[in-house]
C-alpha cells in the first residue's frame, strides 16, 4: 500500500500531515510571481515540506480506514510497515522515494525532503503568458554596449579631476589663511615666544692713539749709534698708558610669566608665585608694561628655552623669553 499517495491527498485538505516516528509533512505557500525569462505570469501555489518532528498519525489512519474500508487497526498496521520500509530504506541507501511528494534523503542536520516540483497545484489557475513581452525584449548591440562603457569612464575621470581641482583650491585657501594668522596673530602657532628679543648692545671702546713727542727720545738716523733698549722702553710705556677695551655686559635671558602696569601688581604676583614654590622675581623694563615677572633667570638662551617649554606645558601657555643685560636687571 502506497502510503505517500494518501498523504498527498491529505495535504490537499489539511495544512499538515504527521507520520509517527517519522515528521510532519505540510504546505508552504508561495506567492504568485513573474518569469521575466519566458514573460509568464504563475499563480500561486503549495509547495510541500518536511520537519523531522510528528505529533500524532490519527488524522491519516482515519483517512486510510475511510477510503480503504478497513477499521482503523488494520490501517495503522499499514502505516507502521510503510514507516518501517522508510526506516530500512534510509539506513541502508540514506535516502527514500515518497512519490507523489519527493525523496526523503538523510542528510547530517537530520531528515530532509526534496519535494516534486514537476506539476505544483497552481489552485486550478494556468500559467499566462504576456503577449508584449516579445516587443519589450530588444537585444542588445556590442556598440551600444562600448558607448556607455566609454561614456561612464569618461564620467569617472572628469569627476576625479573636478575633485582633484577643487581639493587643491581648498589646500591652497588654508595655506593663505594660515599665512594670514601666522602674521596677524603668531601666538596662535607658539612660534614667537621661541625668538629671542635682541638687545645685545656691544659696547666698543677704541684706545686714544698715543702721539710721540720731540723730547722724549731723539729720532733714529742712519748713522745713529743710539742704543736698542731705550726704543724698547718707549714701546714698553706706550703699551701700558693705552686704556684696556671695556667688556661687553653678558645678556641674561629670563622667562617671563606675566607683564604689570603697576609695581603693586608685580609684587603681589610674585608672592603667588612663590607661595606655590616658585622663585620669582620684578624685571623692570623700558618697554611697557614696564614690570614683568621672571620666573627663573639662565645666561644661555638654550637652557631659558627648555624651562619656558616645561612653564607652557605646567601651568603657564603664555610664557616667553626676555633677553636683558646686566644694568636691566632688578
Amino acid at each position: 500500500m502506497n502510503i505517500s499517495l494518501y498523504i498527498s491527498e491529505l495535504l490537499r485538505d489539511y495544512d499538515e500531515v504527521c507520520l509517527s516516528d517519522i515528521g510532519t509533512f505540510y504546505k508552504e505557500r508561495t506567492p504568485a510571481s513573474f518569469n521575466e525569462a519566458l514573460g509568464v505570469f504563475n499563480a500561486p501555489y503549495d509547495k510541500v515540506r518536511f520537519r523531522p518532528k510528528a505529533d500524532g498519525d490519527d488524522v491519516l489512519v482515519k483517512y486510510i480506514s475511510q477510503v480503504k474500508k478497513i477499521s482503523e487497526a488494520s490501517s495503522r498496521y499499514f502505516i507502521n510497515k510503510f514507516i518501517n520500509g522508510i526506516q530500512q530504506g534510509l539506513s541502508t541507501d540514506n535516502e527514500v522515494d515518497l512519490q507523489p511528494i519527493g525523496v526523503l534523503k538523510k542528510s547530517p542536520s537530520g531528515l530532509q525532503l526534496i519535494a516534486n516540483n514537476e506539476s505544483p497545484g497552481y489552485f486550478g489557475l494556468q500559467a499566462v503568458h504576456d503577449p508584449t513581452f516579445s516587443s519589450r525584449v530588444r537585444p542588445l548591440s556590442v556598440a551600444a554596449v562600448d558607448e556607455a562603457v566609454s561614456s561612464e569612464m569618461e564620467q569617472e575621470s572628469s569627476g576625479s579631476s573636478a575633485t582633484g581641482k577643487v581639493a587643491l583650491i581648498i589646500f591652497i585657501v588654508l595655506l593663505i589663511t594660515a599665512g594670514i594668522l601666522y602674521v596677524f596673530n603668531p601666538s596662535m602657532f607658539n612660534l614667537s615666544a621661541d625668538k629671542p628679543i635682541t638687545e645685545r648692545n656691544k659696547v666698543r671702546v677704541d684706545s686714544p692713539a698715543k702721539k710721540t713727542t720731540g723730547t722724549g727720545t731723539a729720532p733714529v738716523t742712519k748713522n745713529s749709534t743710539a742704543p736698542l733698549p731705550a726704543a724698547q722702553d718707549t714701546f714698553k710705556e706706550n703699551t701700558t698708558a693705552a686704556s684696556p677695551e671695556v667688556p661687553a655686559p653678558v645678556p641674561s635671558f629670563e622667562v617671563i610669566g606675566a607683564s604689570f602696569a603697576l609695581p603693586s601688581e608685580a609684587e603681589t604676583y610674585v608672592k603667588l608665585m612663590k607661595s606655590r614654590g616658585i622663585n620669582a622675581k620684578v624685571i623692570e623694563d623700558k618697554r611697557k608694561p614696564k614690570y614683568k615677572i621672571s620666573l627663573g633667570s639662565f645666561t644661555t638662551y638654550e637652557a631659558a628655552n627648555m624651562e619656558k617649554r616645561r612653564v607652557q606645558s605646567t601651568f603657564n601657555k603664555e610664557a616667553w623669553i626676555l633677553t636683558l643685560n646686566d644694568k636691566a636687571k632688578k
